[in-house]
């Protein structure tokens, strides 16, 4: 790592109420400060490290395993009114796969003055990849008004309505698959997971099965130079009782798909080894917590290390091999015994 203004100590003294965003990298050091420039090369963080005193830390992106962005911080420093400063924080929190955060910030400012046009664009492109095309349609519209030449949203909005006239007249397809007959445990699934971009691109989802039974949903749409997709879940838990972690998979890719957990520690990074999902139901698959068959960076990447500091675990990390290939997956009863 190349520290640029201060050292590392410095770096990791930092007082979190002065700064917004979580840099995790592989050995797991945790760096604080707001995050400037994410590239395929490198990341580039700002750091508070005294009074007005500020400085940089250049962190090669191979060692980031996750970064977490607190725009809650960033909306305080933002005036109620400063509509085209909370546009800027909107179409940033877009750009780097928030989804939810730029719904929530675009929503509340869209048409005010000072925000651009391009917040509807923004805010209908978002509801078309959750589902929500009559949403989108709307959206769309509220953009052309302003934009009435913009031939590519014309289009877009010929292709919905088409696409909604074509849903109305056909049988309504479920929202999540039917789970097997049997009483479902409600674990992590249900709660706030995210892909991570030095993965493939996802759109990642909580769903509600006809049971009233949420799933986590995973749509890979094929795109991206990683071999995987990552999501992860942010979630400060001991684990040191726990001697496996279970879950159950519904794999609508049309073939098998192997997948990994992996579980960021006060220690570093730990990938287990991959197991297979076969096509549609995957019960009870588990992985042992406590076993010699993860890899990290202190065996050179070789699946013969346990999980250090279970009890400081700070992240969950589900890994999806699927390569470049389209596919939908479900994940349920995600828990740790």
């Amino acid at each position: 790592m190349r520290i640029r203004a201060i050292g590392l100590a410095a770096a990791l003294l930092l007082t979190r109420a002065a700064l917004a965003d979580m840099v995790f990298t592989t050995d797991g050091l945790v760096l604080e400060g707001q995050v400037e420039e994410v590239t395929a090369e490198k990341v580039l963080l700002r750091i508070h490290h005294g009074e007005d005193k500020w400085g940089r830390v250049t962190i090669p992106r191979k060692r980031v395993a996750t970064i977490e962005y607190d725009l809650s911080k960033r909306l305080e420093d933002l005036e109620e009114d400063d509509y085209a400063g909370r546009y800027k924080l909107g179409e940033w929190a877009y750009r780097n796969g928030m989804s939810a955060d730029a719904v929530k910030i675009l929503s509340e400012i869209a048409g005010k003055p000072d925000v651009p046009a391009e917040a509807f664009l923004y805010l209908g492109k978002l509801a078309e990849e959750a589902g929500g095309t009559k949403e989108a349609l709307e959206f769309y519209g509220k953009y052309l008004l302003a934009k009435p030449g913009d031939e590519a949203t014309k289009k877009k909005i010929a292709e919905l309505q088409k696409l909604i006239a074509g849903a109305e007249a056909a049988p309504a397809a479920p929202a999540a698959p039917a789970a097997p007959a049997a009483a479902r445990v409600e674990g992590l699934e249900k709660g706030s997971w995210r892909y991570e971009r030095w993965g493939n691109k996802a759109d990642v989802s909580v769903v509600t099965d006809a049971q009233g039974n949420k799933l986590l949903q995973v749509v890979s749409d094929g795109t991206g130079n990683s071999s995987k997709v990552a999501v992860t879940t942010r979630k400060n838990l001991d684990l040191s009782g726990k001697s496996k972690v279970a879950f159950t998979v519904y794999n609508k890719s049309g073939r098998p798909v192997q997948l990994a957990l992996a579980l960021i520690t006060s220690s570093g990074y730990y990938e287990s080894r991959p197991i297979v999902a076969k096509d549609g139901w995957s019960e009870n698959l588990t992985k042992n917590l406590k076993g010699n068959e993860y890899k990290c960076q202190a065996t050179n990447w070789k699946f013969n290390s346990t999980i250090k500091d279970l009890n400081k675990t700070q992240a969950i990390i589900i890994l999806l091999y699927n390569g470049k290939r389209k596919g939908v997956f479900f994940f349920d009863e995600v828990t740790f015994k």
